[in-house]
């Protein structure tokens, strides 16, 4: 894991700060990135890079915590798919119907991955209650956080987007520090 942990904690983080700060910060997101400036290339790498870091971090995570022998872990390693699908399909206010498709894919998608791993605390605290209590304040910080952020902003946008992959990362990398040393 100690490749994939460099592309958690060092290349994911740098690589999603310069590509959201191509633009506003506060004002823009990796939607207007991908579909107004001519950096759809460099979206599409990150969502790929995203994309493989959450399935295989999971992955392990789930087999180190016995999770993987429930249906609800393959929903959530299938819902790190959507986020190269959600970069591929253009937002358009020419074409309502795309983008719709890609509304509910980028913020349903997310939202639902949260709700997915809530699942999977809730599994934590009926088995592993040591390993839960450890992981709950970083999820809360992530929940309340995105929520303050969100109400604060009014609109996802880059910072919302920065804060939710690092919260993430940060969520993955204490997870692995403690199955680690626990096993």
């Amino acid at each position: 894991m100690k490749k994939s942990m460099f592309l958690n904690n060092i290349i994911i983080p740098l690589f999603i700060l310069a590509v959201c700060s191509l633009s506003s910060l506060l004002h823009e997101n990796l939607t207007y990135i991908a579909n107004v400036l001519p950096y759809r290339y460099l979206v599409f790498i990150l969502a790929c890079l995203i994309s493989y870091n959450f399935y295989t971090q999971f992955s392990y995570i789930f087999i180190k915590t016995h999770f993987n022998k429930y249906k609800l872990s393959s929903f959530i390693l299938y819902f790190t798919f959507l986020i190269p699908i959600a970069v591929l399909i253009p937002y358009s206010k020419k074409d309502i119907l795309l983008s719709n498709l890609h509304v509910w894919i980028s913020f349903g998608g997310s939202i639902s991955f949260i709700i997915l791993l809530h699942f999977f605390l809730w599994y934590l605290a009926k088995t592993q209650i040591t390993l839960y209590q450890q992981i709950l304040p970083i999820y809360i910080f992530i929940i309340s956080g995105l929520f303050s952020l969100f109400i604060w902003l009014g609109s996802v946008n880059s910072l919302i987007e920065i804060f939710f992959i690092w919260t993430l990362n940060l969520l993955i990398y204490r997870l692995n520090r403690l199955l680690y040393d626990e096993y």
